[in-house]
Parts: structure tokens; C-alpha cells; sequence
């Protein structure tokens, strides 16, 4: 994957609105778990699936959206890289 330099993944430093938070028992905010998936991006297919492994459901779907909004291209590219990503925001997983 080629990262523009400029989108350096440990320079998310925003405010995410509250309809961005999961509800889901997890004290962890939204933009640390955006961070965190940005990151493992850049380490590869199985780093995203150890990393959104851990998480809710919810906190996928919330981490992915705000994704959506904040780095489009990283997105895509995990979307072409692996056609079942969108199905794995919705499984159920045990951390491995």
C-alpha cells in the first residue's frame, strides 16, 4: 500500500462527535480505535483482523465510518485487498 506522507496515521488528532461513539462498554474513544486500525493497515491484512478481532461489532462499524470520512483511500484499499472486510465488521470473533 502506498500511504500519502501527509496521512500519517499517529497525527489523528481531532474531536469526534458523540454519535460516533459505540455504546458498547468499551471506555476506549472512537478516534484511539481509528488510530489503532490505521495502523494496522499499514502492517497488513492479518494486523486489521488481530486488531478489529478485539472489538465489538459496533466499535467495527463506528471505526470504519469515521474511516470512511476522515482517509477514503485507506479504506478502498483494504476493500479491494480483502472482498470479505465488510462481512468481518459484522461476524462474531474471538480474539485469536
Amino acid at each position: 500500500m502506498n500511504l500519502d506522507e501527509s496521512d500519517n496515521s499517529s497525527r489523528i488528532y481531532y474531536e469526534v462527535g458523540g454519535d460516533w461513539e459505540p455504546n458498547d462498554g468499551d471506555s476506549q474513544k472512537i478516534q484511539t480505535s481509528v488510530t489503532m486500525l490505521r495502523e494496522a493497515i499499514v502492517g497488513g491484512v492479518e494486523a486489521v483482523l488481530a486488531t478489529i478481532c478485539r472489538w465489538t461489532c459496533e466499535r467495527r462499524w463506528c471505526a470504519v465510518l469515521l474511516l470512511e470520512d476522515i482517509a477514503p483511500s485507506e479504506l478502498r484499499w483494504l476493500d479491494e485487498v480483502v472482498p470479505q472486510f465488510y462481512d468481518w465488521l459484522s461476524e462474531s470473533m474471538q480474539t485469536q
